[in-house]
């Protein structure tokens, strides 16, 4: 993991300006081909910040929109604390950001956080108090966070897809943007993690082809 940042490969999308290549979905996903045909885990664990970088670049205020890609492009990790348990459908978020102390307080439990073990950020899907859907995003190691190496998936067993709790986490208003609805715009987000899931897929497949062929070579 260290490699593929000091080789700024998770910043692929970030754009030129702020540090980063800039690259097309076609490169960004023969990249993670490759990755995923050396070690599937190291693609999965960053794809999401692929597609975030994405979200930010479009829905975030320009400051924080800057200070987190230049962030990225320097070396750091941004990574998902999304996903939930219980609710009514995909997507749905328990966790609140509150108003507090001229700031606000996040509190929640999220699983699957892909990556979460590795990265210096995460960004955290959340519900106002007027339940409106809100992003914050925040250092890994702020207090309050605590990242649980719990995954014990079946296959990709070092993806760092483990738990995190948040705890009265202190958030500043500049971490926190509203993302514009899937529903309401033609949108990429959601294609484009499908186009890096599938590539993560290729990856594995042509690494099990070429393991096959050795197989039949040596031993046929």
């Amino acid at each position: 993991m260290e490699l593929v940042k000091e080789a700024r490969l998770h910043a692929l999308r970030v754009p030129r300006a702020f540090g980063g290549a800039e690259a097309s979905w076609l490169t960004t996903a023969r990249v993670f081909l490759l990755l995923a045909e050396g070690d599937p885990n190291v693609a999965q664990a960053i794809q999401s910040q692929g597609v975030f970088i994405d979200i930010l670049r479009a829905d975030a205020p320009p400051d924080l929109r800057a200070r987190v890609l230049r962030t990225i492009a320097d070396g750091a990790l941004v990574t998902n604390a999304v996903a939930e348990r219980g609710g009514p459908f995909y997507g749905d978020a328990r966790t609140t950001l509150r108003e507090a102390d001229g700031g606000f307080r996040l509190d929640g439990t999220k699983y699957y956080a892909t990556g979460s073990a590795f990265a210096e950020f995460l960004f955290v899907s959340a519900k106002d108090e007027a339940g409106a859907d809100v992003t914050a995003v925040i250092p890994s190691d702020r207090a309050g966070v605590t990242i649980i190496d719990d995954w014990n998936g079946f296959g990709q067993r070092t993806t760092a897809s483990g738990t995190v709790r948040l705890e009265a986490v202190a958030v500043a208003p500049d971490e926190v943007f509203i993302p514009v609805p899937a529903s309401a715009r033609r949108w990429h987000a959601q294609a484009a993690a499908q186009i890096m899931h599938a590539a993560i897929d290729a990856g594995i497949a042509r690494a099990a082809l070429g393991d096959a062929l050795v197989l039949c070579r040596e031993h046929g």
